[in-house]
């Protein structure tokens, strides 16, 4: 008899150390020249760690997996994601940790200064797919082994979770605008969406790969949705800043072969359409990790069957208590 899949989920992906220094002005990066700066804040990041804290918060059962570098930021990163799940999957790889020096005052967007690291080695070859509902693919877009030369082994890996049942998620990153394939993305997306069932880019990661203008507006960002779905994914969430988010899915048939987490979804998740209002925050910490947050909220409401507009709600409003430094726990998690 097949054995039945557990709510369980596995979080893998990108995972980094994050060193966010305090600001107060923005500092210069000219020859010879002295920026004073505050407090150093060292917190574990990167898609796995973001979105893993979340849905332990909303009280999930996750496995995590992730590769890490034979150095000290390596034994910190690993000791926090054991900490999320004892039995974590951590490949020690003979490269640097990944790290991020995010630049960001409060209040205001971040800027990024990343040192991809042990990233660079995540194939997706080692992930056991079969045992979970859903796997929650993060930052695909930057992990360069998976992707690059070609998509082949992004391709197998999203086969092997469809041959098992399994529901992927997955997220993209923003890229620098100055890698040579960067022009390649939105036909590799054409080809890789008829293969997931959840994405939940942001609209900076949607418009850095080609798939959105520049300075898109919010009926960009409802278009580009649409168009992810059209393109074959089975639900689209793209978060948009102080804007909210928008969902967009497919029709019956496409979630019904979506995995086991999206073929119970009941008809009212078929072709949807919706724009979620972000909820406001009076006193913004930081926004790292809030788009992170938000796809936590959407495959939590996913699992637990809500419907797709308290799903979007959810989602929005966990960003917001993560922009605002609250607690993410809700009621009953």
């Amino acid at each position: 008899m097949p054995v039945e899949k557990v709510d369980t989920v596995l979080v893998a992906g990108h995972a980094c150390v994050d060193l966010l220094p305090a600001l107060d002005a923005e500092p210069t990066i000219e020859a010879g020249a002295l920026s004073n700066v505050g407090p150093l804040e060292i917190r574990c990041g990167g898609s796995v760690i973001n979105t893993g804290e979340a849905l332990v918060a909303l009280g999930r059962t996750i496995r995590v997996s992730a590769a890490v570098g034979n150095d000290r930021l390596g034994g910190v990163l690993a000791e926090r994601l054991r900490e999320l799940d004892p039995h974590a999957a951590i490949d020690v790889v003979d490269a640097g940790t990944s790290y991020s020096v995010v630049l960001e005052r409060r209040g205001g967007s971040r800027t990024l200064w990343h040192h991809e690291g042990a990233n660079a080695r995540m194939d997706g070859s080692r992930l056991n797919v079969g045992a979970t509902a859903l796997v929650h693919l993060g930052y695909a877009t930057a992990l360069p082994a998976l992707v690059r030369p070609s998509l082949e082994p992004f391709v197998a890996l999203l086969e092997r979770m469809a041959a098992a049942g399994t529901t992927s998620s997955i997220d993209f990153a923003t890229i620098d605008p100055r890698s040579a394939d960067r022009d390649e993305w939105p036909e590799r997306l054409r080809r890789l969406l008829p293969l997931m069932g959840i994405v939940s880019p942001s609209a900076d990661d949607l418009q850095s790969l080609g798939w959105l203008p520049p300075n898109p507006d919010a009926h960009d960002v409802a278009e580009g949705a649409r168009r992810l779905v059209e393109a074959g994914a089975a639900i689209a969430f793209v978060t948009d800043g102080e804007r909210g988010a928008h969902l967009c899915t497919a029709g019956q048939e496409r979630l019904a072969r979506g995995g086991s987490a999206l073929a119970r979804l009941s008809p009212e998740w078929s072709n949807v359409e919706l724009s979620v209002p972000a909820v406001p925050v009076e006193h913004v910490v930081g926004t790292n990790g809030a788009g992170d947050t938000a796809t936590a909220g959407l495959i939590h409401a996913v699992l637990s069957g809500y419907t797709p507009r308290d799903a979007g709600r959810l989602a929005v409003a966990l960003a917001a208590q993560r922009v605002a430094g609250l607690d993410l726990r809700i009621d009953g998690a």
